[in-house]
C-alpha cells in the first residue's frame, strides 16, 4: 500500500511542475515607458496640518511618475500649513469660509 502513495506524490509532484512552467512569468525589467504618460494631480485637503507635512509631503514627492502635481487645498489653517506646502514648492489653493453643512475635510475636497 505504501508503493501506492509514493506513486500518488510522485505524480502529484509531476503535475505541480508542469503548471509550474507553463505558468506565465513577470518580466524582472521595467516596463517601457508609454510617449505620453496622463497628467494625475494628488488632492490633499488640509487644516491645520503642519506637524504632519514634513512626514507626508516628501513621501508623495517621491513618488515614481514622470507626469504629476501636489495640489494642497488649505481649509483655513491657522497654524502655517500652507507655508509649509509652498516650503516643498507646492501649490496651495485656500478655501472659501466653509458653510455650516460641510464638516471635517468634505469643504476642501469641494472645493
Amino acid at each position: 500500500m505504501e508503493w501506492v502513495l509514493d506513486w500518488q506524490f510522485l505524480f502529484l509532484g509531476i503535475v505541480l511542475e508542469c503548471i509550474r512552467r507553463m505558468w506565465p512569468r513577470l518580466s524582472s525589467k521595467r516596463a517601457p515607458e508609454p510617449p505620453n504618460w496622463p497628467s494625475v494631480a494628488i488632492v490633499v485637503p488640509c487644516r491645520d496640518e503642519a506637524a504632519r507635512l514634513d512626514e507626508l509631503l516628501p513621501s508623495l514627492l517621491a513618488i515614481d511618475y514622470p507626469n504629476f502635481e501636489i495640489i494642497i487645498v488649505d481649509d483655513g489653517s491657522t497654524d502655517g500649513t500652507g507655508d509649509i506646502a509652498r516650503g516643498y514648492g507646492l501649490k496651495v489653493v485656500k478655501t472659501r469660509p466653509r458653510p455650516r453643512n460641510f464638516m471635517g475635510k468634505n469643504w476642501a475636497c469641494h472645493e
